[in-house]
């Protein structure tokens, strides 16, 4: 792809980095103030609850209001049909209850309770009950860290071997810097932290690194092209010359999660909103952080390529 002049994105560079540092210290200060990440049933013990309630018309903002009044912070969703009254219902057992060896029973009570209370005696029908316990909570929480850092860990090694060590560390800083970001984020504004927000890191990490690698082989592809330029304006045409990709690809899926984020509720929607941040935050690193990282990583130099090997006129390597 021909540009008539390259956009000066690395002009900017020590002011990105600046911005970054500053952002995740702010996401990172703001979720130590509000004491830490807010982990839901699938890292806490707790109970998931799918009932039906027939009686009092009940709509998710009237069931809400009536499991607010109970000791426990209760997410509701809904389930079907408007007109089928059924409901999922969520909630975390608090820290004094964690040992309590009847806890089902003690926070089914507790929504039974409440519900009853605002719907009438014998309102509430159970349809299907999940229990998460404490020893299954902390065994989630390893297998799920273990699961993360071992998916990490394979894209790294793919990024070592796919490029030259410049290029290479360059891609996992910008790639470390996303999932902190997001994560600093998730706790600072108190978003409930359960196995889709794995998910959601993941995918950032994901499309991040596709991004990277664009901008990377680009970069490599001009090398060849214009030896002897100067690698800031080099790599600054490598992201002019992607950047409608870029944009486009990140368009796209912004427009998707939006429509999610608008019309659903829950975890979907908390799902959505982080994947739209980070998509943002994985295409800013990958134009103002990985590119202009590789060359100060490389010296201001081309990281050396390897000379491709002569072919004889028989096509075998010579």
């Amino acid at each position: 792809m021909l540009v008539k002049k390259a956009i000066g994105f690395s002009k900017l560079r020590y002011w990105m980095y600046g911005l970054s540092v500053a952002m995740i210290v702010v996401v990172w200060v703001g979720t130590f103030l509000e004491g830490g990440f807010n982990l839901g049933i699938d890292f806490k013990p707790g109970l998931s609850q799918t009932i039906q309630l027939t009686a009092g018309n009940p709509t998710i903002e009237s069931v809400r209001a009536a499991l607010k009044g109970s000791e426990h912070n209760f997410t509701v969703q809904p389930v079907g049909a408007p007109a089928d009254h059924k409901f999922q219902i969520r909630a975390v057992a608090s820290a004094d209850e964690a040992k309590v060896q009847n806890l089902q029973e003690v926070i089914s009570g507790k929504a039974k309770a409440a519900l009853e209370a605002k719907f009438g005696a014998g309102s509430e029908t159970v349809l299907e009950s999940e229990f998460i316990g404490p020893s299954l909570s902390s065994e989630l929480v390893v297998q799920t860290t273990w699961i993360a850092l071992s998916a990490i860990l394979v894209i790294l090694l793919y990024i070592w071997f796919r490029f030259k060590f410049a290029y290479a560390l360059a891609a996992i800083i910008a790639l470390i810097h996303d999932p902190i970001f997001i994560l600093g984020l998730i706790g600072m504004i108190h978003m409930e932290v359960t196995t889709a927000t794995i998910a959601v890191i993941l995918t950032i990490i994901g499309y991040s690194l596709n991004d990277t690698i664009v901008v990377f082989d680009r970069i490599r592809e001009n090398i060849r092209l214009h030896q002897g330029m100067n690698m800031y304006e080099l790599i600054d045409l490598a992201i002019t010359q992607t950047l409608s990709r870029t944009l486009v690809s990140s368009l796209t899926v912004i427009l998707a999660m939006a429509a999610v984020f608008v019309f659903t509720q829950g975890s979907i929607k908390d799902f959505a909103e982080a994947l739209i941040i980070g998509v943002v935050v994985g295409t800013y690193s990958s134009i103002f952080i990985a590119a202009p990282m590789m060359v100060g990583f490389s010296g201001g130099k081309a990281p050396k390529e390897k000379e491709p090997k002569a072919i004889s006129e028989d096509g075998v390597e010579a």
